[in-house]
């Protein structure tokens, strides 16, 4: 995946990149839940008659991981997104529909940039060290340890143009 991705970031093309931004947010959905209060009288959700005044929360990773929806959920698969964009009823790290995150289309842009620009500069090499759990930070999640990675500047002559 490594390997396809520095490749990549020579050319002119981001489509694996951008495959990988969608599986990183399916894989370490950041904001895990939202939540919409029931205003009318009652609300008809599939079976589920739901009262006013009662709200209705939505686990954006139980989504995320559940393999109805996405095959073998535990495996971090960037090729499940080549070529293909994401479903919009099930891939909603951002949420969905009419309160779906302003920033979405500004984050994934910056993550393309931030990706590519480290790529270009920098050797990212994997480590023997377990996953990080995530930690919960009042309304977000981020990794436990902060995030750690091996990296090494990438020398002049491999430096993209």
């Amino acid at each position: 995946m490594l390997r396809r991705l520095v490749a990549e970031v020579d050319t002119e093309d981001n489509t694996y990149r951008q495959a990988t931004i969608f599986e990183l947010q399916r894989n370490r959905t950041v904001i895990d839940f939202v939540g919409r209060h029931v205003q009318v009288p009652m609300y008809e959700l599939g079976e589920w008659r739901v009262p006013q005044d009662y709200s209705i929360m939505v686990s954006l990773s139980a989504l995320h991981e559940n393999p109805d929806v996405f095959d073998d959920p535990g495996r971090f698969d960037p090729q499940r997104f080549v070529d293909t964009k994401p479903n919009t009823f099930a891939w909603i790290p951002f949420g969905g529909g009419t309160r779906r995150c302003v920033g979405a289309a500004f984050a994934n842009m910056e993550m393309d940039v931030v990706l590519r620009t480290v790529l270009r500069h920098f050797t990212i090499q994997s480590t023997t060290a377990p996953g990080e759990e995530r930690h919960f930070r009042g309304v977000a999640f981020t990794p436990d340890k902060g995030g750690r990675v091996v990296m090494y500047r990438r020398a002049a002559e491999q430096l993209s143009s």
